[in-house]
């Protein structure tokens, strides 16, 4: 199950991004919505509890948030994948492979593009949940390692 879910997700992630850079941003969005029914549908399984289609859905509507610019809408999305995630950690060790792979696109979303107006409590989140599952955030912001500068702006 594990192995054919990796590769239907690395399919539909090159379908996705695709879609996303021919700004089909409407066709994305239902792609994302109607992912884990075709998934179902082309493997004929229905696991019981938490599956990585779940996560995988909240991720590529984050996605389609961050790239309309809806930054709130997009850290919600991205709220309930890490909330499903944490509480499905049973489930997560299961398919960790593909979490830390999901995990790190969380990371490249969040903290790979400086932005105004960050939402801090989004970042803490991200860089709490990289350190539950030894998956190092890496790279600068402004200057500082990032949690450097998540420090310096809770200080403010």
């Amino acid at each position: 199950y594990g192995q054919m879910a990796t590769r239907e997700l690395e399919f539909s992630t090159a379908l996705f991004d695709c879609l996303l850079l021919t700004d089909a941003y409407d066709e994305a969005e239902a792609l994302a919505l109607r992912y884990p029914s075709v998934f179902r549908t082309a493997f004929g399984c229905s696991p019981k509890g938490l599956c990585p289609e779940q996560l995988y859905a909240h991720m590529q509507l984050a996605r389609v948030h961050d790239t309309r610019g809806k930054y709130v809408e997009m850290g919600r999305e991205l709220r309930k994948l890490m909330d499903l995630a944490n509480n499905n950690e049973d489930a997560i060790r299961k398919w960790r492979p593909l979490f830390v792979t999901l995990l790190k696109d969380i990371i490249e979303l969040v903290m790979g593009e400086q932005r105004d107006g960050w939402d801090t409590d989004l970042l803490m989140e991200v860089m709490t949940m990289s350190n539950a599952y030894g998956v190092p955030v890496t790279g600068m912001c402004k200057g500082k390692r990032w949690t450097q500068f998540l420090r310096s702006e809770l200080e403010e």
